[in-house]
């Protein structure tokens, strides 16, 4: 009963009735409203270790949204297709950590391997953070750019046969056209 009467309290008009707010409350919001200045860049590393990796809260969330998409019923038309979605990626459930940079990016990027005779024996989640797109002249991506440290991959969208070289999952961004929206910023 005490929180429905302080919430109470709140709306009645009376200072000694209205819960009282804590200090600085605002100091967060302050920079949103500050009309001069410039923003601060955004920065994928120092967001995740801000509000991901400082935070069991979040990395809760999101784990159980990623196990929960990883351990949906999956069905497939071809046995070997099934192989390697169930597969791991570097160690860890391919779907699974899928979803986590999808959750967390707002893109995900997998890189189809293939063999000799170009039939797909591994699919590998490639970190979000390090992809970079590649446009033709047509505005239309072409290719990807994947770092490492001081070596640049570039992976193109399609090989010679017209498979795809990569596959791009992104969350919906109503200001790009290229990348989805990643979930934070710090």
């Amino acid at each position: 009963m005490a929180l429905f009467q302080n919430l109470l309290s709140a709306f009645k008009g009376r200072e000694e009735a209205r819960v009282p707010l804590a200090p600085g409350f605002f100091t967060e919001w302050m920079p949103a409203f500050d009309g001069g200045g410039s923003s601060r860049a955004y920065r994928y590393e120092s967001a995740v270790e801000t509000g991901f990796l400082t935070n069991p809260v979040a990395q809760r969330a999101v784990r159980i949204v990623a196990e929960g998409i990883a351990q949906a019923p999956l069905s497939a038309s071809d046995n070997d297709l099934a192989s390697l979605v169930t597969a791991t990626s570097a160690g860890q459930p391919f779907i699974e950590t899928l979803a986590a940079h999808v959750l967390l990016h707002g893109n995900g990027f997998v890189q189809i391997i293939k063999d000799a005779s170009g039939r797909p024996i591994e699919l590998f989640a490639l970190r979000p953070d390090r992809v970079k797109v590649i446009t033709g002249s047509d505005g239309w991506p072409c290719a990807y750019e994947y770092a490492v440290a001081a070596n640049t991959v570039r992976i193109p969208i399609e090989d010679e046969d017209g498979w795809p070289g990569i596959i791009h999952i992104k969350a919906m961004h109503p200001l790009d056209d290229h990348m989805g929206a990643t979930a934070f910023r710090n």
